[in-house]
């Protein structure tokens, strides 16, 4: 029972989350023109942005790390990060304004969304990608420890 329960909120959490992240998705893309035809296609439209969008966002950040910490980067304080998500959010909101032909945005719209969409999650990542050095003392002073 109390198992139950606590699956039920931790359902209720990410689905609140979620429709956070969904509503604040469709502020930004009206504020930047997005229009369209039904309220079932402007849903649509938006789930599968964001369905797609955060598997690419997480295969970019992984790239970054992975980049830097073979030591192709020496450090890029999260730009090469912020680079890739801007064209692969620009890239996608193009791609699936496309596909679906009951919505609508304009390209500079669409970059300005990519945009203020990478920028927000270049100030919620905190980890910087950090270069081989930083890493190699990190991993002395946990060994320390």
């Amino acid at each position: 029972m109390k198992k139950g329960i606590g699956i039920a909120i931790v359902v209720a959490i990410i689905g609140l989350i979620l429709a956070v992240l969904f509503f604040m998705d469709f502020i930004f893309l009206h504020l930047f023109g997005l229009q369209y035809d039904s309220v079932g296609a402007l849903v649509l439209f938006i789930f599968l942005y964001s369905f797609i969008e955060m598997p690419i966002t997480l295969f970019v950040t992984i790239i970054s790390r992975a980049l830097t910490t073979a030591g192709i980067l020496k450090t890029s304080n999260g730009m090469v990060t912020f680079l890739l998500n801007l064209s692969s959010a620009w890239l996608l909101i193009g791609l699936v304004d496309l596909m679906m032909d009951k919505v609508s945005i304009s390209v500079f719209g669409g970059f300005l969304f990519a945009l203020i969409s990478a920028l927000i999650g270049w100030l919620i990542n905190d980890s910087e990608d950090k270069t081989i050095e930083e890493l190699d003392e990190e991993v002395k002073k946990h060994r320390q420890s």
